[in-house]
């Protein structure tokens, strides 16, 4: 990341690149266009693997990445943090035994980071 300290001026920017929405924002966008999925769908209460997939990844991204809080993860998403833990623990799973899941993975934080 970019530090204010180089570049100054930039604590606006940073500030508002970390923000927990913006993030959520910017991460669901990607991942619903990878997966073909809209942004409603991601956040709906419906079950379906691909939902869930996306789900997982953005809750991995956010709490591993960017370093954002179990619970504010949650409230993003509209569920209790301790569904974001399951969200992470399934993600890591996925990503050590499922060979296009985690090519998947790989390829979207390609596009992010």
């Amino acid at each position: 990341m970019i530090s204010p300290y180089v570049y100054p001026g930039l604590e606006d920017i940073t500030f508002a690149i970390r923000q927990p929405s913006y993030l959520f924002k910017r991460l669901t966008t990607i991942v619903g266009v990878n997966l073909d999925i809209s942004q409603g769908d991601i956040l709906s209460s419906r079950r379906y693997r691909k939902l869930v997939l996306a789900r997982q990844m953005i809750s991995y991204m956010l709490r591993k990445e960017y370093e954002i809080y179990l619970t504010a993860i949650g409230r993003l998403f509209g569920k209790h943090h301790s569904t974001i833990i399951h969200y992470i623990k399934t993600h890591e799973q996925d990503f050590e035994t499922n060979r296009k899941y985690r090519e998947l993975y790989i390829h979207i934080k390609e596009q992010i980071l």
